[in-house]
């Protein structure tokens, strides 16, 4: 038996009702984040960006760390739901 074989693990379905097209916005619709905080690396395109909108649109104190923050300013700040 390989290495590889020894390390995995069958993945099971849980019952979350969220799937592969269920956008980040609707896992925390409804939800109170308002005293959390966050940094999201890469906050400022892709995934990334979609988390950061989720987060505030939850009310989360996001920190994005850039390497170009005036471009990741101008991205980020356009994606504010607050």
């Amino acid at each position: 038996m390989s290495r590889l074989e020894k390390s995995h693990t069958a993945q099971e379905k849980i019952a979350s009702g969220f799937g592969h097209d269920t956008l980040a916005a609707a896992v925390v619709e409804g939800v109170d984040l308002s005293v959390c905080e966050a940094i999201v690396t890469g906050g400022y395109s892709g995934l990334g960006l979609e988390t950061v909108r989720a987060l505030t649109g939850a009310g989360v104190s996001v920190v994005v760390p850039a390497r170009r923050p005036d471009h990741a300013r101008a991205v980020t700040c356009g994606s504010r739901s607050r």
